[in-house]
């Protein structure tokens, strides 16, 4: 599904579930928030391979088998959203964090014990997204919602030999909070669960590779 038709859902579930709020969730709404926070990217596998030699028959033989894997990623992210309707919000973040990238050695031919390498990857990710706000809560200060996005994603390995260009798409929801919401700008909370698909860059397969993540951030709205 594309970023397009992912946010056109989630649309139209928020038209659905939507209810009138009241005179108290206008003064924690605003126009426009700004976060920062950290947020955590689970394991994905890169996939597997075989070094194959082509023997004196035209046969071939297998020499090791390897298996990789990018480790859990830790990021840094800010975003900025801004409201476009009631419960319609758009934005942008970015990020970066570190990870590695470790291959296991298996099978070899010689019988040698298996093996992990590994390098450190640096993930830098700049994307948009589109959130719907559902029925507010408690008063106004607790606010469901369902977002997703797509993004632009670079891998710059250890030491930057290599830098690989790939892509991201997610999907999932939150909720803010609101810690403080009158006189002034409104300082809250926010969680978000996501399932985030990666594709090209270090997944040289081709395909997406799926990873679930959570955040959490404090953020500013005016």
């Amino acid at each position: 599904m594309t970023a397009i038709g992912c946010a056109g859902c989630l649309v139209a579930v928020a038209a659905c579930l939507l209810a009138p709020a009241g005179a108290r969730a206008q003064t924690a709404e605003g126009r426009m928030d700004v976060a920062f926070g950290a947020r955590w990217v689970g394991a994905a596998t890169l996939g597997s391979a075989e070094a194959r030699l082509t023997t004196a028959d035209g046969g071939t033989r297998v020499l090791f088998e390897t298996h990789s894997e990018l480790t859990p990623v830790r990021t840094i992210e800010a975003a900025v959203h801004i409201r476009v309707a009631r419960f319609l919000r758009i934005g942008g973040s970015v990020s970066s964090g570190r990870s590695r990238m470790e291959t296991r050695i298996t099978a070899d031919f010689e019988g040698a014990p298996d093996t992990v390498v590994s390098e450190r990857v640096t993930e830098f990710a700049i994307g948009g997204v589109v959130a719907a706000d559902l029925r507010p809560m408690a008063g106004a200060r607790f606010r469901p919602f369902i977002a997703a996005g797509a993004g632009h994603l670079r891998h710059v390995h250890e030491g930057r030999p290599l830098v690989e260009i790939g892509r991201l798409y997610h999907v999932g929801g939150g909720a803010d909070y609101v810690l403080r919401g009158r006189g002034g700008p409104a300082l809250g909370v926010r969680v978000d669960l996501r399932a985030v698909l990666r594709s090209q860059g270090l997944f040289a397969d081709g395909g997406l590779h799926a990873s679930p993540a959570v955040a959490g951030s404090l953020f500013v709205r005016f």
